[in-house]
């Protein structure tokens, strides 16, 4: 488990408590609190007095900058001036969207390994594609999808592995440096493994029917939602 993976077994139980139909809205919900709970702590952690007396010092500023017709020193003033409190608003706001982000980065992995994938029916053939340095062990194999969701993989009649499916997840590799921040929740192969990485083509969720491929999962539901909710505490609450 990584990082960014400790708050999973928090928001699955959340989850759950919501009953299992209707995915869709379950991702629209997700969203909706994300929006919420990134634009409070943008609120809470930043300075808005600061921002808004510098937006109030900006604004002439970039007024005064598109009709002036004067000499070249004059411009240069403006601009210099333009480009000190843009920078100041920068730096006044950089800051605390990076704090307000970073919860995002928890979700998000949740979100990613339990509403990118399916798992299959019990009983149907799934490929499964191997990655070795070792002509031998690459290639595609197929195996039929078990109840207890424990499959084994072979290749050429060598067993190379058997995985615990925890979360659908389709790709199961050696541990690196980044799985320190997120981890995969069914595990890892052995360091000495010959084979470097076994991807099993597990069915994509689908949580819209209708549109173009990219608006069918949980992605384009979750940031849509989470934008929307944003703007408009924003709007409403005159954050700035």
């Amino acid at each position: 488990m990584g990082l960014f993976d400790l708050t999973a077994p928090l928001f699955s139980w959340l989850d759950e408590l919501a009953g299992p139909g209707l995915p869709w809205l379950h991702v629209v919900v997700w969203g909706l609190a994300s929006g919420a709970a990134t634009m409070g702590l943008y609120r809470l952690t930043s300075c808005q007095a600061c921002i808004a007396k510098v937006k109030a010092d900006l604004n002439p500023v970039r007024q005064e900058l598109m009709g002036y017709y004067g000499d070249a020193a004059g411009l240069m003033a403006l601009v210099g001036r333009n480009l000190k409190l843009s920078f100041k608003h920068i730096g006044l706001t950089a800051y605390p969207a990076l704090i307000a982000s970073l919860p995002l980065l928890f979700v998000l992995a949740w979100l990613s390994n339990d509403y990118s994938y399916d798992y299959p029916p019990s009983g149907q053939e799934i490929g499964v594609t191997l990655e070795s340095a070792d002509p031998a062990l690459q290639g595609r194999e197929t195996v039929t999808w078990p109840a207890n969701r424990s499959v084994t993989v072979s290749r050429a009649g060598q067993v190379i592995t058997r995985v615990e499916f925890r979360r659908p997840v389709p790709v199961v590799h050696k541990r690196e440096a980044w799985n320190v921040l997120f981890g995969n929740p069914n595990g890892y192969l052995p360091k000495d493994s010959r084979v470097s990485a076994i991807e099993f083509e597990l069915p994509e969720q689908q949580l819209i029917a209708a549109g173009p491929d990219w608006m069918h999962g949980w992605m384009f539901l979750y940031f849509t939602t989470m934008v929307i909710a944003s703007l408009a505490i924003k709007f409403v609450f005159k954050i700035h």
